[in-house]
Order: C-alpha cells, then structure tokens, then sequence
C-alpha cells in the first residue's frame, strides 16, 4: 500500500527497531495520503476505496447532513466502488486473454471474479434504490407543522367493539428487525445464503461479497505495497485497531460489527494469499511468512475490509 518512507531525517540508530518501524509508519502514511489524488488518478484501486470512503466521513464531520443524503451518498459510494471493480476486472482478464491465451487458470479465476463483481453490483445498485426511497418514506412521515384544528366531539355508539389497530413498522425499525434475524441465522446457513441475504446489503452474505469483490479489483489495477513487512504489519494493526473504532461508532449491533470483523479477517486472509498466488502471480513462500505484511495481499485484504464494513454499517 505504500512504497515510500520519504524520511525528513535517518532515525537514530540507538532508537528500538520498533519504534524506528513506527517512525517510519508515520512518515509513510503521511506521504500516501497526500498522494492520494494522484494515485486515485493513475488507477489505484485501493487509493480509490479509502479516498471515497475518507471523503464521506469527512462532509459528515465538517457539516451536518441529513439522513436521506447520507443513505445515499453511502450507499452510492458502494455502487460506484463495485462497478470500478467489475470493469477493472473485466480489463485484466481481457488483457490475459489476450497475452496468455485462455488458459484454465485465467478462465476460471477471470469469470469468478466478474460474476462476484456483477452480483456485488446489483446488491449495491438495489440497496442504493431501496435505501433512498425507505429515507424518503421516513422523512415524508416525519409530522409536519400545521394549524391546530378546533376539537371536534365524536360521540360513540354504546355497544360499538374497538377495532384492533394495524401496526405497520417503520423503515428504522424494518432495518432493525433484519439486524436480529441475521443474527438468529448466522448459524443457519440456509438462511444466511438467502435471496433474502442478497436483497439486504448489509447482511453477512453481502459483507462477504463486497470482500471479494474488492479483493478481486486490487489485484486487478495497480497499487502500492507496505515498503517493508514492518512497516506493513503497524499498518494493519493501526487498520484493525481505526476498524474496532468505527463498528463502536457506526454499528447498531456491536455483536454484529464484531462478527463482520471476524468473518472478513478470516476470509479476506485467505483469499488475499489465494488470489496473490493464482491472481498476483506471487510465490506461497512469501505469501505465507512474514514477507506478506509487504506485498498487494495486504493491501487487498486492508481494501476488502474496509468495504466490507462500510457497506455494511448504518449510514
């Protein structure tokens, strides 16, 4: 993810190596999200999720919006993270083809990864339809201010029987409600791998999607990796550490932010060696020691997670 530690200075060489690793962190850090913008504009896919993702919480932090812009400007983000991905994808296979013939390898690697990528597109481009049109029903049932209407007097007939009243649930609380059966069926497989899963983007089978999906559009452009498997390994546990922050803050359910957590990590580790080897043409020697804090799988698992979580926090 980063590849410069353009230094104002050579640490000391009586500091610990840890804290010269840190130093060194910083530095770098600093350094990629100035270039942010360039990199955004040469392609990097990675720099492309954190940059649309810092965007967002950064027009909530400097004014306040209202909840039906914030559904969709969330929302549209992912549509516009997925779609990215679907094309880049789509491009390096064709580039394959072309340079590689179609070999076994890149056929069944390539449409794997465009058929995630079109499912994580329509799973964004629904919830995106769907998430604007339930803020708009809440903000058009939101009480409006009037005149106060003189008081009418309504007389009741004496033997007349109170009718049950209809409880319709609001969109807040439909969400709510989802929240719950996607935990009660996280043990059911059959449940959690329903078209029902599929329609809710924030549930764990569409957390899983977006994971590949982003996983898939890294190895598929160009991007930077962690200069040294030291400085790659505080990256990512500065990133763990910034994502345990944002599920306290932007999660409803903190169980379920932590399940979020779990479920990418495990899976996002594993698909970010399997798709660095058979994807990024990287040996499993390096991919399996520490050497892989410094390589594109981090930098496609540090992606995956952060969309995974975004898309499937409470805007």
């Amino acid at each position: 993810m980063l590849n410069a530690t353009a230094q104002s200075g050579a640490p000391s060489a009586d500091l610990p190596t840890w804290v010269i690793a840190l130093m060194q962190s910083i530095v770098s850090l600093k350094s990629y999200l100035y270039s942010l913008p360039h990199l955004i504009l040469a392609g990097d896919y990675s720099a492309t999720i954190l940059g649309l993702i810092l965007l967002y919480f950064l027009l909530i932090t400097i004014q306040k919006l209202s909840s039906l812009f914030l559904v969709t400007l969330q929302k549209t983000i992912s549509l516009i993270i997925t779609f990215l991905a679907l094309l880049l994808i789509y491009s390096q296979f064709m580039e394959r083809y072309a340079a590689e013939g179609l070999n076994m390898d890149t056929f069944l690697l390539g449409a794997l990864g465009i058929i995630i990528a079109i499912l994580g597109t329509i799973i964004s481009s629904y919830a995106l339809f769907k998430g604007t049109s339930k803020a708009i029903q809440t903000y058009q049932q939101q009480p409006q201010p009037t005149a106060q209407a003189p008081r009418a007097t309504v007389r009741r007939a004496p033997h007349a029987v109170p009718q049950p009243m209809e409880i319709k649930l609001s969109p807040a609380q439909e969400e709510e409600e989802q929240d719950e059966l996607d935990i009660a069926h996280f043990g059911n497989p059959k449940s959690l791998f329903s078209i029902d899963s599929l329609k809710n983007d924030k549930s764990l089978l569409s957390v899983i999607i977006f994971l590949v999906v982003a996983e898939f559009g890294v190895f598929s452009s160009t991007t930077i990796s962690a200069p040294t498997p030291q400085i790659g390994l505080l990256i990512f546990v500065v990133f763990l550490a910034l994502c345990f922050l944002f599920i306290r803050r932007s999660y409803k359910d903190y169980t379920k932010g932590l399940t979020h957590i779990g479920v990418t990590f495990a899976l996002g580790t594993t698909l970010a060696v399997f798709l660095g080897h058979y994807w990024g043409n990287m040996p499993f020697s390096v991919l399996l020691s520490g050497g892989f804090f410094a390589t594109d799988s981090l930098v496609a698992l540090i992606s995956g997670m952060a969309l995974s979580l975004f898309a499937g926090s409470r805007s």
